[in-house]
């Protein structure tokens, strides 16, 4: 088994890291555009909560990596489903939510000092349970998935959507805050909610 800090016979140095993630985040903007902003807005957010929250440099560069293809394994589902204008089927939002188990795997062999596949899997789970794709709880969810879970939520809700148009910042906030210590890590929900509110002013 290679060591944690290689990949391949190849060094598992950042900048090496940054280049994989980036082609891999083109490879998703190549077929879903909104998609790709999506995952660099979530980026970016969860890095700045982070960075609040006192994290060290290194680890808030893996949550960055992972954060900027979290979504990559909605390269696995059809157009018409991504794009289709009307709200799912409940089919459908079955097969949404393997994304997380596809993501999982696509960067699995990626070794890095980061659990890059973990947090990918883990963004949709919930501290209550309520999540997915396997419904853990509290803290069997990595403290980075429970950042990125946060960001993902709030840019969701900002951003426009296919079958909806952009809902706004006060309703992302209240999103957060009203599942605050249940769904979402209380702490994190309070810096995200600091550092939105500052935003609009």
């Amino acid at each position: 088994m290679n060591s944690p800090n290689t990949i391949g016979n190849m060094p598992a140095n950042p900048a090496y890291l940054d280049s994989m993630i980036r082609t891999m985040l083109s490879m998703v903007e190549a077929q879903d555009a909104y998609t790709a902003a999506h995952q660099r807005n979530v980026s970016n957010l969860a890095c700045m909560v982070a960075n609040q929250l006192g994290w060290n440099a290194m680890r808030i560069e893996g949550l960055r990596f992972a954060a900027l293809i979290h979504d990559i394994g909605k390269i696995s589902i059809p157009s018409q489903i991504l794009h289709k204008p009307t709200m799912l089927s409940e089919l459908e939002f079955k097969f949404i939510k393997m994304h997380c188990i596809t993501g999982s795997n696509i960067v699995e062999n990626i070794e890095s000092p980061w659990p890059l596949a973990r947090i990918i899997l883990e963004h949709h789970e919930r501290l209550d349970g309520s999540g997915y794709p396997y419904g853990i709880k509290g803290d069997s969810i990595l403290l980075e998935s429970q950042v990125l879970s946060v960001a993902d939520v709030v840019d969701a809700i900002i951003m426009h959507r296919p079958y909806r148009p952009a809902i706004g910042m006060d309703a992302a906030i209240s999103e957060i805050e009203n599942h605050k210590n249940t769904a979402f890590n209380g702490d994190v929900v309070e810096v995200c909610t600091r550092i939105l509110k500052n935003n609009l002013q």
